[in-house]
């Protein structure tokens, strides 16, 4: 880099520390604590408040105060420091701000005005030296944070840095925003593992290394539930990856390799159970088909929630339904076509189950499901009036035993619904919540549907593994490797 274009740089990156300064200035001053004094140098401003300013009157600092922002000690921030007699910081009662280094400056004045109303509370009025940063306790996620933006503001200066911050802000909001609320409660639950797992064996829960991991995995097999016994193999396995994400959210390191080293042994303490003949969990669903389909629809009863029952599990055969995705419809998500109807799916945990299924009307009255959601929707409107055929009302309501509309179901009585309602059928194998969508995949694929349409159908990625070992079930005899070799 030529020495022309350093000194631009550097002449850039002073006057957006100016700017920056200025607008801390600003913002002090809006909440009606402008400081006494301002000072700028080439590393940084100091604002103070000298003793008789107005706004440490109810602080007892007997000299005045600094809240200074630059570099000090080869880090970029924000920190604080008692005045002495002759108006010069103290500085071995300096302290840092739990701010940003590139904090907005509503959040300085926001802070600052804090600091002066609890005065009495902070260890610096008293007297007493601040509190030494290391002794204090460190969230790991706000000190890399910092650390990054730190890094930002010299790579970059000021306002990139401050932009750099902002979309950061973004990312994390983002992040919330399109995480499901099923997905952040097994974050919570497994967290909850984790601990008790590390309150069992003496470890931190801050420490995510491969014996940890690993320890972590044994454990959870062989004794991990609250009442002794080992988990499932895929329940450990989910805890394990949530745990993972946990540790990183709280920002501790945990190294792919690690993490591969702990899926490992969980894979290969697997394989031992099974050799044993030991098999965990409630196994793989047993997945609805067409005869059950017709016990279904000839044992629901003519009344408002049996038209409700029946057209429940007519549909949801028909999109491969999960639990949760006739609870989130709406009226408005289902639409009539005169080939049959289209359900708009919009509470999927991805992109490919985000989607409109198309349903055709079915060449027998009896377990056509166009049939049974028209009838069903028809009684609803007849019996509880009109408000019930808004477009934004459920579309599937919870009933009572005395025909009383209690709202709009949830997964958990959508899942609760499925398995009274096979149990009433007779159904041999009582069915769950994703019985409709295993039966989906698995029978269209046995009447030599194709895999892609069925994967696009049921909101699968075309590609997944889930899919193509419902179709293997299936596809285990009739298309076989070996058959008719010999």
């Amino acid at each position: 880099m030529t020495a022309e274009r350093t000194e631009e740089n550097d002449h850039a990156s002073y006057a957006g520390r100016r700017r920056y300064a200025t607008a801390a200035a600003e913002a002090l001053a809006a909440a009606g604590i402008a400081p006494t004094e301002r000072w700028d140098e080439a590393g940084g401003t100091a604002f103070y408040w000298t003793a008789d300013d107005p706004a440490l009157a109810s602080g007892p600092w007997a000299h005045g105060l600094a809240v200074f922002w630059g570099t000090r000690n080869g880090r970029l921030g924000w920190g604080q420091a008692p005045l002495n007699a002759h108006g010069d910081p103290v500085l071995d009662q300096e302290s840092r701000l739990p701010l940003d280094p590139v904090a907005e400056p509503a959040a300085l004045a926001t802070y600052v005005a804090h600091l002066f109303a609890e005065a009495p509370a902070h260890p610096m009025n008293s007297g007493t030296a601040a509190e030494p940063a290391a002794d204090r306790p460190v969230d790991p996620a706000a000190a890399e944070r910092q650390l990054l933006v730190e890094r930002w503001a010299v790579r970059h200066g000021v306002d990139a840095a401050r932009r750099l911050a902002e979309a950061e802000d973004l990312a994390d909001a983002v992040a919330a925003e399109i995480t499901p609320d099923n997905t952040l409660d097994t974050y919570a639950k497994s967290w909850r593992v984790w601990e008790r797992f590390c309150t069992s064996a003496g470890l931190p829960t801050t420490e995510g290394s491969r014996g940890a991991l690993v320890a972590f995995a044994t454990w959870m097999l062989r004794e991990g539930q609250t009442n002794g016994r080992g988990y499932a193999p895929a329940s450990a396995g989910t805890h394990l990856a949530a745990a993972v994400v946990g540790l990183r959210q709280r920002g501790h390191h945990v190294s792919s390799d690690d993490q591969a080293a702990a899926r490992k042994a969980l894979e290969g303490l697997t394989v031992k159970l099974l050799q044993a003949g030991e098999r965990r969990g409630r196994g793989q669903a047993v997945g609805a088909d067409i005869d059950g389909l017709y016990a279904v629809a000839r044992s629901c009863p003519a009344t408002l929630a049996g038209l409700r029952d029946q057209a429940l599990v007519l549909t949801g055969f028909h999109y491969a339904s999960r639990a949760s995705e006739p609870a989130g419809l709406l009226t408005g998500d289902v639409t009539l076509h005169p080939a049959g109807m289209q359900i708009a799916v919009l509470t999927g945990k991805t992109k490919h189950s985000v989607r409109n299924a198309k349903i055709r009307y079915s060449q027998d009255p009896e377990v056509c499901p166009v049939r049974a959601w028209t009838a069903y929707r028809d009684r609803l409107v007849a019996e509880h009036g009109d408000a019930w055929a808004g477009p934004s009302t459920p579309a599937f309501v919870g009933i009572d035993r005395w025909g009383r509309v209690t709202g709009g179901m949830v997964p958990d009585s959508v899942t609760r619904a499925v398995k009274r309602i096979s149990q009433r059928a007779g159904v041999p194998l009582h069915w769950t919540g994703h019985s409709l969508r295993i039966g989906l995949a698995s029978t269209a694929r046995k009447r030599g549907r194709d895999g892609i349409a069925i994967a696009d159908q049921g909101g699968w990625a075309r590609n997944s593994p889930s899919i193509l070992g419902y179709m293997q079930r299936e596809d285990g005899w009739d298309d076989n490797a070996s058959a008719g070799l010999t």
